[in-house]
């Protein structure tokens, strides 16, 4: 029993000298177009093993209006005197919608800034709804040099909003 009270003596020392929550830890998002809204409690990026989170001021938040076949979402902004962009395309049949490509900049600076691809099928979703979920994806462009990851946490995603 002394050795259960000294484990259970040791975790609270432990999680209180941590300092922070992790509510703290999160890094929320909102990005809103007349064509998308993009909510999510965390979002990150790492390209090629720098991490940006796009919590500082002066993020540009735009999308191509398209048509009702579709859309995207433009995210850019500076962070560390480095641009990343990440940009989304939405595709819709009339019925669901969806993404079949996203691309982040790599991190690397004005000299050396490239995209980074993400190909798939993601989001897909009924048209008029959300995606809401968590999302985390590696790039999947095996051809390029740079390796990146994206994490939305409790995302909630809608793409066409002025179409449908």
């Amino acid at each position: 029993m002394k050795y259960f009270y000294g484990i259970i003596i040791a975790l609270c020392v432990l999680w209180f000298s941590c300092g922070t929550t992790e509510e703290e830890n999160l890094n929320p998002v909102i990005w809103e177009t007349t064509e998308v809204s993009l909510e999510a409690n965390h979002f990150l990026i790492v390209a090629d093993g720098d991490t940006f989170l796009a919590n500082v001021s002066g993020v540009e938040v735009s999308s191509d209006p398209g048509d009702s076949a579709y859309c995207t979402l433009e995210i850019t902004w500076y962070e560390e005197d480095v641009e990343m962009r990440l940009y989304i395309y939405f595709h819709s049949d009339g019925s669901d919608w969806w993404s079949d490509e996203f691309r982040t900049y790599n991190g690397k600076g004005p000299e050396q800034d490239d995209w980074i691809y993400y190909y798939g099928r993601y989001f897909e979703s009924p048209v008029g709804t959300a995606f809401n979920g968590d999302f985390e994806e590696a790039s999947s462009d095996t051809g390029n040099t740079y390796t990146g990851k994206v994490y939305f946490q409790s995302l909630r995603l809608q793409a066409f909003l002025d179409t449908y």
